[in-house]
Order: C-alpha cells, then sequence, then structure tokens
C-alpha cells in the first residue's frame, strides 16, 4: 500500500495546482490567451450573397453563456450589420445576434446550441445587389478568453 501511496504522490503534486478556486479554465485573467475568429461567413469580398443570409461567425470559444443563447455574453453593438454602399453613409440593419443551435426538419431545435458560433440574423431580406458591412467589436471576449483585440470589418455583395 505504501508503494501505491509512494507512486501517486508525485502525480496529485502535479494535479493540485489545477483544482485551485474555481477550476481549471473558469477564471479569466492576464494570462487568457485572445479570443480568435476562426471564419466569418459571408467571406470577405463574397460577391452574389442571398438576400436571406444569416452572418454566421465562429470563435475559438465561446460567446454565449452556459446557460443558453439568448443570455449571451455579447453586448449590444459588438456585432453590426450595415448597408454600406460605396462612396455613401453606411445605415445599419436590423438584425438580432443569437447562437447556432441545429433544427430538425419540423423547425424545432435539436442537440446542443454552439456557444461559439454566433449568427447575425436580419429582421428582414436584405437588398439585392448592395454591398454590406459586417463588424464584431475588438472588445468581444469569450467565456475562458481575453478580447478579440482589434475589431474586425468584413464585407460582401448581395446577389439578385
Amino acid at each position: 500500500m505504501r508503494r501505491l501511496w509512494a507512486g501517486l504522490l508525485p502525480l496529485l503534486g502535479c494535479l493540485l495546482p489545477l483544482a485551485g478556486c474555481g477550476g481549471v479554465g473558469i477564471d479569466q485573467n492576464e494570462d487568457s490567451q485572445p479570443l480568435v475568429l476562426l471564419e466569418l461567413y459571408p467571406r470577405q469580398g463574397e460577391q452574389n450573397v442571398p438576400v436571406d443570409v444569416q452572418v454566421l461567425a465562429v470563435f475559438s470559444d465561446a460567446v454565449f453563456a452556459a446557460d443558453g443563447c439568448q443570455a449571451g455574453l455579447p453586448q449590444a453593438g459588438d456585432f453590426t450589420l450595415q448597408l454600406c454602399p460605396q462612396g455613401q453613409a453606411a445605415s445599419n440593419v436590423a438584425a438580432g445576434v443569437t447562437c447556432y443551435q441545429r433544427r430538425d426538419e419540423n423547425g424545432q431545435p435539436s442537440g446542443d446550441p454552439r456557444l461559439d458560433i454566433a449568427v447575425l440574423a436580419p429582421n428582414e431580406p436584405l437588398q439585392p445587389q448592395s454591398r454590406y458591412c459586417v463588424s464584431i467589436a475588438g472588445t468581444l471576449a469569450g467565456a475562458n478568453s481575453a478580447a478579440l483585440g482589434a475589431s474586425i470589418e468584413s464585407t460582401f455583395t448581395t446577389g439578385q
């Protein structure tokens, strides 16, 4: 029995620092890695995007609270969609932000929501053959990560 404990003590010594207050990866601190945007759809400069598009942003960490898509971390203004015709002032497009949730053939939620994917859904179809700008604030942080650090800007153009 002593040999068993003697063999486990070094292992326990390695694990105890990980079991600090709050557990592993719960507390944000200055050592947190910044949030990273992994993918954005529509892609930068994409043409002929459908007018009923929903903008998807995939991040390296959850940007919504664990208790659901509506009780999220993003603040108003973290994600914006604007009609931005060249040489004219941009105008905001009314849109809601939620996490990605797979739906079954009846439109009902199916499976767990993806808290690392933000969906920016315009309230109305977009104007055809128009240029749109997507902005993500550099202050957006993940549940276990620091802020993006720099704002992200992307444009796309709708088709017919």
